[in-house]
């Protein structure tokens, strides 16, 4: 594919060639008697620019230079991006119903691969959120399959995660809360006048006593679970004050999202070390809080 930025003219120094890559940070050159490198270079505020070696060298220097070329035209193709995998933090676009990667530089192992490196010790699809929104790269046009893409748009939402108190960790086995508050709607949704709010919970602290079926744990409803962790999606309620604490103010502790959820989304959540949680899909049940069904499992 014929390259569409300008030309570049080699510099001639003493010791060699110098070739800028016009509008990129690239840098080829060759030292006499030795081969081509490419290289990209980071200026400091002192003034100086130190040039780093990008790959292997090269046997000449209009190769390093077309290497250059590729690398800046595929970089500012991925600038473009408008949507980055929430697992391996790479621009990826949507493709006949799959997210793949656009930054061609870093994908030995499949575009469509996450994350693009074949010594990754477990590879998944990328997990889509946008680069712009309310949440900052949080809510996304996000099928997860080719069979999600054929049943229509699809949404996914990353919710934050806050530390839940250390009174509720011991006493109830909650680990995190969500750091906002969601109205939840759809067809099925009981309480959807009401803030909801994902739970955490460890089933693995909570005390080993009576349940409801088999299992070696106890999730938080009293049924039994091989599940170390369940999360859930619940109402809470309403906080009416005559002052400005109500439901809705930072006082009341129920400050509202952006962004609603509805049934059949998917949403991600983002601990607050930054990593991310497998998808869950919103589900109604009847006459019941809304659930959060592990897309695996659904």
């Amino acid at each position: 594919m014929p390259s569409t930025r300008p030309p570049t003219t080699a510099a001639h120094h003493d010791r060699g060639w110098f070739v800028v890559i016009a509008a990129s940070p690239y840098v080829a050159y060759a030292i006499h008697g030795t081969s081509a490198h490419l290289t990209r270079a980071t200026r400091h505020p002192d003034g100086t620019v130190t040039l780093q070696p990008v790959g292997e060298p090269f046997t000449r220097l209009d190769l390093a230079v077309s290497a250059g070329r590729w690398r800046a035209e595929r970089e500012a193709y991925a600038a473009t991006a408008e949507h980055w995998c929430a697992r391996c933090d790479t621009p990826i676009t949507l493709v006949d119903g799959a997210w793949v990667c656009m930054d061609y530089t870093t994908t030995a192992g499949g575009l469509s691969n996450c994350p693009p490196d074949p010594d990754a010790s477990e590879v998944g699809e990328h997990l889509p959120e946008s680069v712009r929104g309310d949440n900052a790269r949080g809510v996304v046009p996000a099928p997860m399959n080719r069979a999600e893409t054929e049943r229509g748009s699809m949404t996914t939402t990353i919710i934050q995660l806050a530390p839940a108190r250390d009174d509720d960790r011991t006493a109830y086995g909650i680990t995190h809360r969500s750091a906002h508050v969601y109205r939840v709607t759809g067809p099925g949704v009981h309480n959807r006048s009401y803030p909801h709010r994902v739970t955490v919970w460890d089933n693995t602290h909570r005390p080993n006593g009576a349940r409801v079926g088999q299992g070696a744990y106890i999730d938080p409803s009293g049924k039994g679970t091989d599940a170390d962790t369940t999360v859930t999606l619940a109402a809470e309620p309403v906080t009416i004050h005559a002052s400005d604490s109500g439901t809705g103010t930072v006082a009341s502790g129920q400050v509202y999202s952006n962004d609603a959820l509805t049934t059949g989304q998917y949403v991600v959540l983002r601990y607050p070390d930054g990593t991310h949680s497998d998808p869950y899909r919103v589900e109604s049940r009847p006459l019941s809080d809304p659930c959060l069904a592990p897309v695996r499992a659904s």
